[in-house]
């Protein structure tokens, strides 16, 4: 059973994690805005929808087998798998066996693929120092600092769920 100071002090946090939400929600729309990515990308930018945009990303890191893609993305191979059917008709992306075993099918960019992602992540840096640019220099850093710390707590759990 909860105390009395224990519920007080849920309350604060519960009402900041629902402001942070909003707020959080709010940035994800505009990231994810057709109309803000038109005014900001061209070509094929334009034309991926968010999920293609992020696979894109993820797949810049490094190729992926599909089920590895789907679990960096939260989302079901089937899904993924149309996914990619989509970036390899634009040609943004191909799949390919892996050897030794060639039932190992991984997906990696093309170099129109390599393109568009590298336009992503200039485009997402450039809206990135907009924001930034609203804060004063101190707040910047301070903000910068806290995502990374944030960071390091979500990387740390997620690697406490994959050891047990």
């Amino acid at each position: 059973m909860q105390s009395s100071l224990e519920r007080q002090r849920a309350r604060p946090a519960a009402g900041l994690a629902g402001e942070l939400d909003a707020h959080m929600t709010e940035l994800a729309r505009f990231m994810t805005s057709h109309r803000l990515r038109s005014t900001a990308n061209v070509g094929a930018m334009r034309d991926l929808s968010a999920a293609q945009i992020q696979a894109l990303i993820v797949l810049a890191e490094s190729e992926l087998r599909m089920s590895e893609l789907a679990g960096r993305l939260g989302l079901a191979e089937s899904t993924v798998t149309r996914l990619v059917d989509r970036l390899e008709a634009t040609k943004l992306v191909r799949r390919r066996a892996t050897e030794p075993d060639r039932r190992c099918v991984v997906a990696e960019l093309t170099p129109s693929g390599r393109r568009v992602a590298g336009e992503i992540q200039n485009s997402r840096r450039q809206f990135l120092s907009e924001i930034l640019a609203a804060l004063q220099p101190r707040e910047r850093k301070e903000l910068v600092g806290l995502f990374a710390k944030v960071t390091a707590a979500l990387r740390g759990r997620e690697l406490e769920s994959e050891g047990s």
